[in-house]
């Protein structure tokens, strides 16, 4: 006689959502068949090998859940990085903010400092206005600064060693040859206020990456790095 039938329908609709539960909640043990066997054991009698008939179903189900969890991670992944959303601009401003101060750019004045980042044509712009006055009887203000950047679509794609440069924010960079970059850089100006240059990054493995106005002055630098390098060296 088949062990099915001493099991009731609804008995093993419940042993099917406790499975459900657990795979849904861990999906990678599952996979390892632990959680399975823990259940199956817990289970006594004929009613272990009616069980037993569910663990291959199981079994694809957790590979099921697992796929639809990576799949969903790495979309929301490329959300954060290439899509300019709510929370892309977060993590973009976040990511900023971080290489402001390599960047040599202020950020701290006597009032409030905001950071604004937008995705679209490369800029930079700084504005100051007046905050609350100091205390006492001082009748000066402090100063407020805001600082609006704009940087490319894709700018997670730039490499890390290239996203400063020599001093500048490098807001786009665009791959022309071996080791030559075409980039849009913003840089501290006057005050609070900064400024876009346009040049040329020249890179190489061993030395730091060169920035010129020109792509002959960029490629120039990194040829003189590499000789005082292999000066060194020797």
């Amino acid at each position: 006689m088949n062990s099915r039938q001493y099991v009731t329908r609804e008995y093993v609709k419940d042993i099917g959502w406790r499975l459900y539960r657990a795979v849904a909640s861990y999906p990678y043990r599952i996979s390892s068949g632990k959680d399975c066997t823990d259940l199956i054991r817990s289970v006594r009698g004929r009613k272990r090998k009616a069980i037993k008939y569910l663990v291959p179903e199981i079994f694809k189900l957790s590979q099921w859940v697992s796929d639809v969890r990576d799949k969903r991670r790495s979309r929301m992944r490329y959300i954060k990085k290439h899509v300019p959303g709510e929370h892309g601009r977060e993590i973009l401003r976040a990511n900023i903010r971080r290489l402001l101060p390599h960047a040599l750019i202020e950020t701290r004045f006597s009032g409030e400092y905001r950071l604004q980042v937008f995705v679209g044509t490369p800029d930079a712009k700084g504005e100051s206005s007046y905050g609350e006055r100091y205390p006492g009887r001082h009748k000066w203000a402090k100063t407020n600064v805001t600082h609006r950047i704009t940087v490319m679509p894709g700018w997670f794609r730039i490499p890390d060693s290239l996203k400063v440069v020599e001093g500048r924010l490098v807001l786009s960079a665009e791959h022309v040859a071996d080791g030559i970059y075409r980039v849009v850089t913003a840089i501290q100006s006057r005050g609070c206020a900064l400024r876009v240059e346009h040049g040329w990054v020249a890179t190489c493995a061993t030395v730091d990456p060169a920035f010129g106005k020109t792509m002959c002055a960029a490629d120039r630098k990194r040829s003189l790095r590499l000789q005082q390098f292999m000066g060194r060296a020797v």
